[in-house]
C-alpha cells in the first residue's frame, strides 16, 4: 500500500459486520439441556491425560480427564481424535448423525490467514 488513502480498497474476507450471533442464547440453552461435549468412557480410558494435553480451550480437568467443562469445550473433537484408547466418544445421536459431514468438510486443510 501507498498511502493511507488506498485503505479503502483493501477488503478482508468473512462475514461483516463480525457481531456476537444472534442464536447465541439459543446455543447457550441447548447447552444447558442436551451434552454436547464429548463423553469418556472410564473402562477404556488409561488416565494417560493426552486428552487435557490436546485440548484448546483447556476444558478438560487433567487431574480428572472424565470431567469436561461444557460452557469451555468448542467442540472441536480434538480429545476423541487424538485419545489412544478410543475412551472420548459422542454419544448423543444428533453428532453421531453428522459425523459424515464433519468429515467431508475437513478434509482439506485450510491455511491460516493474517489481515493487518
Amino acid at each position: 500500500m501507498d498511502s493511507i488513502d488506498n485503505l479503502e480498497k483493501i477488503t478482508i474476507p468473512g462475514n461483516t459486520p463480525y457481531v456476537e450471533p444472534v442464536n447465541l442464547g439459543m446455543i447457550k440453552q441447548a447447552r444447558a439441556v442436551v451434552s454436547l461435549t464429548p463423553e469418556t468412557d472410564m473402562d477404556k480410558c488409561g488416565q494417560c491425560g493426552l486428552c487435557a494435553e490436546v485440548c484448546p480451550a483447556n476444558a478438560i480437568d487433567p487431574d480428572d480427564v472424565s470431567q469436561i467443562n461444557k460452557w469451555e469445550c468448542m467442540i472441536c473433537f480434538a480429545c476423541i481424535k487424538f485419545c489412544p484408547n478410543q475412551a472420548k466418544q459422542m454419544t448423543d445421536p444428533n453428532f453421531n448423525g453428522a459425523i459424515g459431514q464433519l468429515q467431508a468438510a475437513c478434509q482439506i486443510r485450510k491455511e491460516p490467514e493474517l489481515f493487518l
